[in-house]
């Protein structure tokens, strides 16, 4: 059986205020007995603004060919709470909707590049 290949991941947030919604996390979808699961990615660098309330993170990573990521990188507003999905190919990172890649996580749509 072939092993799935694995590309570097690299993603970054802005100057983030986690007292909006929380802190800034990305995250690998995975189906598990039917269900979505999350594997939170740990962070490879934080860098904090002088109060100490901002900071930038920096996430560094392999991630295989085919893997659906969720990533709370950006700060959103008082009112909405921004999530971004990707899925990993070849190429690098391709943004997918909400639903398409939970779809896709678990395993009842494909990936499609004709239908991106």
């Amino acid at each position: 059986m072939d092993e799935a290949k694995e590309v570097e991941v690299v993603l970054e947030t802005g100057l983030y205020d986690p007292r909006k919604h929380g802190h800034a996390y990305v995250a690998i979808l995975r189906c598990k007995n039917g269900k979505l699961e999350r594997e939170f990615v740990k962070r490879a660098a934080t860098v904090r603004g002088r109060k100490g309330y901002h900071y930038i993170a920096v996430w560094r990573f392999k991630a295989r060919v085919g893997e659906v990521l969720e990533a709370r990188i950006n700060p959103g507003s008082w009112r909405n709470e921004y999530r971004d999905y990707f899925l990993v190919t070849e190429n690098g990172l391709v943004s997918l909707s909400r639903k398409r890649a939970i779809r896709i996580a678990l395993g009842l749509e494909k990936w499609n590049p004709e239908k991106a």
